[in-house]
């Protein structure tokens, strides 16, 4: 499909895609031919119940104790659409050690039928791991319940021992061989304590960690891109949109100094120029964008 009066080669021009940070690859399993046991003798809606609950984990389990099982784990709409989408899904939740934590129901109404980030509904063209549930990169780079820290770092910070940061969330990073933990489960953990707060936290440090945080340690391993069930769509950035940007950007260098530049740029217009549309939401932007239609006039 096509927006009137536009070819596909002028939204080729005018979109710029991001560049992809994962490949999702299939893979395959065999699987034993042995009875099932009492779980075939339940009804069919509490069978699907009991599917419902279940995590990725035991699902898989579950599909490698015999054959009737595993058809019967292959006809479960949610573990099935998750595998034909993004195939790899389960692969990359055991690595991270999060195969146990999300429930297959779970990431099939909040992840795969959906394309609106979590947070600030726009369009998201990732799975925030931790969580399973979409984002965009605008959230996932300033909204503070994707902020996240090194476990160890983050016990020193909030005064918590081991069992007590336990609670929290957490997902292994096999990269670099570390475990982190989100920076507003281990805050909500140590207020409900209602210890003393350590000299750290008790100057406001804490919220410079948070900063540090974010800009030193990379998020790349916490999300990954994630398709709908309309298929892959990484999303595209509006070239008119950046041009403008870009515009604005230069208009303040030449009025102010140029540590404080970024400073004069509106956060909504920063969230508007430099967001991602899925192709439907680019398809009826460009009609309506100034830069697009200055772009074009530069083209003629």
């Amino acid at each position: 499909m096509t927006s009137p009066g536009f070819s596909e080669e002028i939204i080729a021009m005018l979109s710029v895609d991001p560049e992809p940070r994962h490949c999702l690859l299939a893979s395959a399993t065999l699987r034993p031919n042995t009875p099932m046991g009492r779980l075939e003798k339940l009804p069919k809606e509490i069978t699907l119940q009991v599917l419902e609950t279940l995590d990725f984990q035991s699902l898989y389990r579950l599909s490698q104790s015999c054959f009737r099982a595993r058809r019967l784990v292959q006809d479960f709409q949610p573990y099935r659409e998750i595998l034909k989408h993004a195939p790899t899904l389960p692969f990359i939740l055991a690595k991270t050690k999060l195969l146990s934590r999300h429930a297959a129901l779970h990431i099939f109404r909040q992840v795969l039928r959906s394309d609106r980030c979590s947070s600030c509904r726009a369009f998201g063209a990732y799975a925030f791991l931790l969580t399973c549930e979409r984002v965009c990169m605008h959230c996932l780079n300033l909204a503070k319940q994707f902020k996240f820290a090194e476990m160890s770092l983050a016990k020193s910070i909030f005064v918590l021992n081991d069992e007590q940061i336990a609670a929290a969330p957490s997902y292994y990073c096999p990269v670099r061989d570390l475990t982190f933990v989100r920076v507003k489960d281990t805050q909500e953990i140590a207020t409900a304590l209602n210890e003393p707060q350590s000299l750290f936290v008790s100057l406001g440090l804490d919220r410079l960690f948070i900063s540090y945080c974010s800009i030193t340690i990379s998020s790349s391993a916490a999300y990954i891109p994630f398709p709908t069930e309309a298929g892959p769509d990484g999303g595209r950035h509006c070239l008119g949109c950046l041009t403008h940007l870009g515009m604005v950007f230069v208009q303040a260098l030449s009025a102010h100094p140029p540590n404080s530049a970024s400073d004069l740029l509106n956060q909504k217009e920063l969230n508007v120029d430099a967001r991602l549309y899925s192709r439907t939401e680019f398809l009826g932007h460009v009609n309506r964008c100034p830069g697009v239609q200055r772009l074009l006039q530069e083209r003629q």
